[in-house]
């Protein structure tokens, strides 16, 4: 009997030293450490490159001017504000021309609307505007006039089309933030828009400079409406902001147990609803007129304001509704006369922001004549909810004319070129459309509420361009 069979082959190899747990442990040491590595070099790279902006900004006659905690958080997260005029006309020589030397003019009387936005001289404040020190010559003031040529701005054109329209020749996010916290932006800019056989001025402002009343300051004074005059650029120090501080940790301070991952996902994927629609003012002041007022109570009154407020919440819906008021005139040290943002934050629940009486009671509990309630009363959802779905903002642009004459040419609207990304789905603008006209621009976050809105008893119809 052949024993021999096939040969056994080679013997198995023995394990390395370099397989198994071991080396994987050991890769991912080197892949953590390469990572922290190359994010520190980026960083040094980052600051030299910082270090560098601030010296040049500073030798070319620029000097720092540090912004607010509020200015610092809307550096991060808000878009700039710009409103469009549109007109039928002709946008010639002569317009621009006449447009350009207004704009110069206020530039001259404020060289900060020539600065821009670049990193803090000191570190605490990641990011400062760099204002010219003495009034900008000719060509850096003319400098913030752009003029575009659009053929699709024409006549007829619905207001849907000319808001996108015109969105896309705004001034862009005001800042750009890189990983490294590097900034970037221009403080203030004018688009013309010249289309066939009508055109466009669009005016904006970096919401880190300055808040709607600076916005409008400006643009009275570009329009000849109000006289050339300076602001005040410098910052007031922090007790302006308490105020806001104070509704702001109402707003998001609440049992963190109420986080729901589903409720934040919800948001991300529901599709908004924009709606425009222009205001009935007879209607508004009825319904003014009829309520009782109550001298005594926390609400003596109410006015325009609380009554459209008050509808438009109820259409909106949420358990919360919170509105910006303006501190100017009302904090000590803050005057009309002063450029930046100086606001307050009003919050009540829905049961009482739904009525006109508790938006009244609202506005005086933020100006601090009552006080807020506790943050830990249990009656708003945790802190995403809160900030992101449970809450309906409103916020009013109306502050005065708005009117911005180009010769040969007629206004036919006026408006906020509305935010596509708007990241509350509950979200509301007031604003003078043009002479006698109140509209509403408005984020709904479903079609049932876009329809309330729609049937509001204040609201008149959608917002056409007279055209």
């Amino acid at each position: 009997v052949d024993k021999s069979g096939p040969s056994p082959g080679p013997d198995p190899p023995c394990p390395s030293r370099t397989d198994g747990p071991t080396m994987r442990v050991g890769n991912i040491s080197i892949g953590v450490a390469g990572a922290a590595l190359a994010y520190a070099l980026n960083r040094l790279l980052a600051d030299r490159q910082r270090a560098r902006e601030i010296r040049e900004a500073l030798a070319n006659g620029f000097e720092c001017v540090d912004l607010s905690d509020i200015e610092l958080q809307c550096a991060g997260e808000d878009a700039p504000i710009t409103v469009a005029t549109v007109y039928e006309g002709i946008l010639g020589p002569e317009q621009v021309d006449s447009l350009r030397a207004r704009v110069a003019a206020a530039a001259r009387a404020n060289p900060w609307l020539c600065g821009r936005l670049a990193p803090g001289a000191d570190r605490r404040r990641w990011i400062a505007v760099y204002a010219p020190s003495k009034p900008p010559d000719s060509t850096l003031a003319e400098a913030l006039v752009h003029v575009v040529d659009d053929p699709r701005l024409r006549p007829g054109l619905p207001l849907a089309e000319a808001n996108a329209l015109l969105y896309a020749h705004d001034m862009g996010g005001g800042a750009l933030l890189s990983a490294q916290g590097r900034t970037r932006g221009p403080v203030f800019r004018v688009t013309a828009v010249r289309g066939e056989g009508a055109c466009a001025v669009v005016v904006a402002l970096s919401h880190t400079a300055g808040d709607t009343s600076t916005l409008y300051r400006v643009h009275r004074m570009v329009a000849g409406i109000d006289p050339v005059e300076p602001l005040v650029f410098q910052r007031v120090p922090a007790p302006h902001e308490g105020p806001r501080a104070a509704g702001a940790r109402w707003l998001m301070v609440g049992p963190v147990q109420r986080f729901s991952l589903a409720a934040v996902l919800s948001v991300l994927r529901r599709r908004q609803h924009h709606v425009l629609l222009e205001l009935d003012q007879a209607a508004i002041a009825a319904a003014k007129a009829a309520r009782a007022h109550d001298p005594s109570g926390p609400a003596p009154y109410v006015s325009s304001w609380d009554v459209t407020a008050a509808a438009l919440y109820r259409a909106l819906g949420g358990e919360a509704g919170a509105f910006t008021v303006s501190l100017r005139g009302r904090v000590p040290g803050v005057t009309a006369a002063h450029a930046g943002n100086y606001l307050a934050l009003a919050v009540a629940p829905a049961w009482e922001c739904q009525r006109p009486e508790g938006v009244r009671a609202a506005l005086r509990a933020a100006l601090g004549e009552y006080g807020l309630p506790a943050a830990d009363d249990g009656r708003l959802p945790g802190l995403p909810c809160a900030l992101a779905w449970r809450v309906a903002l409103l916020t009013s642009w109306r502050m005065g004319p708005t009117e911005m004459p180009l010769p040969g040419c007629r206004a036919v609207g006026h408006f906020p070129t509305w935010i596509p990304g708007v990241s509350m789905p509950r979200f509301a603008v007031i604003f003078d459309a043009g002479p006698g006209r109140v509209a509403v621009a408005a984020h709904a976050h479903s079609a049932a509420a876009a329809d309330a809105l729609r049937a509001m008893p204040i609201a008149k119809g959608p917002l056409v361009l007279a055209w």
